[in-house]
Order: C-alpha cells, then structure tokens, then sequence
C-alpha cells in the first residue's frame, strides 16, 4: 500500500465528517461551556455559584472516535493510529524545545517518526486563546516529529474553524472555516 498523500486537503472531508458526527451526537460537550450561574438552592458552597465546563479531553475524545470509525473505512487511514494525548517519541517523552508536550490528537504510526501524518490542538469556543499552541504545532512540523500536517482547531458553539499550520507559513496560511452542518456521512 502506498504512503498516503501529504496534501492536507484529502483529509479535510474525513475531519468534517467526523466534527458533523461530534456536534450532532454530542452537543452537549460543546454548547454546555458557557459560564453561567447556578439557582440558589443549587449553589455548591466549595465551587460558588458558577457553572464549570466540560473538559477539552472529553470533546477530543468524541471526535477521535468518530474519526476512527471513518479512518477504519478509508484505505489510506486504516494503518494508521489515531491518539489522543500521546506523549512519546520511542522511549523518550515529545518534546518541543525544553518543554514537555501531549498533542490534542495525532494521526501517525507508533514506534517511529517516518509515519506523522497530522497533528491537531484544539481549544474550546470558552478558552480561544490559540498562540501557544500554533507554537507547539510548528515545532511538530519540524525535526524530529515532521508531521507532514497540523492543525489548529477552535470549537464553535455551532461549527469548528480549522486553521492549517505550514512551515512556511507558521499559521497565517489561509484560514478555513468547515461547517460541521448535518450530512449524509453517518
């Protein structure tokens, strides 16, 4: 089997029809990030009066799911591994300049570093903040990790905004915005 092509585009529909299937199966992981305050009879005297949000972990895990099923089914992902959180490089812990790093999601193939297909961060629509981690998808493009891919990831309420990071670019490349809209693709 040959090695899939590098070009980000060909992943972008499996991406979309994996965030299609997180924001209509679980909704409630992205709209229930909203800080707001709780009825009185409610209140937790140890946390206060505000609500709190679901964790990032738990979207991404969703999402990885979902692309999983779909990587299962399509010949150039099938002998990839798709993780979360993964923080090895072989024995040794990933690592961008002196600090320690987990990726959000990687596709790749374990064990080595010939196979890194793409690396994705993501931040919730209640935490956009995103610089640091467009520094940490550089240093992911780069030797030794050379993910031929990565992506930055905002999760709307109602849609996600994918924003490729290049080497070249260092993520000012285009922005592209992929509405998670209801499809077919279930």
């Amino acid at each position: 089997m040959s090695k899939p092509n590098s070009d980000k585009f060909w992943l972008e529909p499996l991406l979309l029809q994996a965030f299609q299937k997180l924001y209509k199966n679980d909704s409630y992981l992205i709209e229930h990030g909203e800080e707001y305050f709780l009825p009185e009879e409610n209140i937790d005297k140890t946390i206060g009066n505000k609500s709190y949000h679901v964790s990032e972990r738990g979207i991404v895990f969703k999402f990885g799911v979902y692309l999983q099923e779909i990587a299962n089914c399509d010949e150039r992902l099938r002998n990839y591994d798709i993780d979360i959180e993964y923080n090895r490089k072989g024995n040794d812990q990933k690592k961008v300049g002196a600090e320690n790093v987990c990726p959000d999601l990687i596709i790749h193939k374990r064990g080595h570093q010939e196979d890194n297909l793409l690396v994705i961060e993501f931040k919730p629509h209640w935490n956009d903040e995103r610089s640091e981690d467009i520094k940490k998808l550089c240093g992911f493009i780069e030797p030794p990790y050379k993910y031929e891919n990565a992506l930055s990831v905002l999760i709307g309420i109602s849609e996600p905004k994918l924003d490729w990071v290049s080497n070249k670019t260092k993520g000012k490349e285009g922005q592209k915005k992929l509405k998670a809209r209801d499809g077919d693709n279930e």
